[in-house]
């Protein structure tokens, strides 16, 4: 099975949300571990991400929820790693009055105009 790396929110995901369910089912499925769960700083998240990313033997499948969405967001449009695909759920608006105060710098792909793009696009094998 591809690697798939699974990238939480603030606050990690307690054991009964979806990313911990599928974790335990799924041998393949780890977790990328932030340093600070409750104190998001957006290029400490990026610099975590990309380690687990050169860490996998190929290209992962990023699994995102919440917060994690952004961080996969800013990371793929500015990282040349490859990556299969990436599944976003929950994507938060950084801009919105519910978005945590406790995270910084999640907001620069929304500076950036109408949307982020995603860089040059998930690995497709030839």
């Amino acid at each position: 099975m591809r690697p798939v790396l699974l990238v939480p929110g603030i606050g990690n995901s307690g054991p009964t949300h979806w990313q911990s369910l599928w974790q335990a089912k799924y041998p393949a499925v780890t977790r990328v571990m932030q340093r600070d769960w409750d104190r998001s700083v957006c290029e400490d998240w990026l610099e975590v991400l990309d380690q687990e990313v050169a860490r996998v033997t190929e290209p992962p499948i990023l699994v995102a929820h919440s917060l994690g969405c952004l961080a996969v967001a800013h990371w793929a449009a500015q990282s040349n790693r490859r990556w299969f695909a990436a599944l976003l759920v929950a994507v938060p608006n950084p801009r919105g009055p519910s978005f945590p105060s406790a995270a910084t710098g999640h907001d620069k792909c929304v500076r950036r105009g109408a949307g982020c793009s995603l860089g040059r696009g998930p690995y497709l094998p030839r």
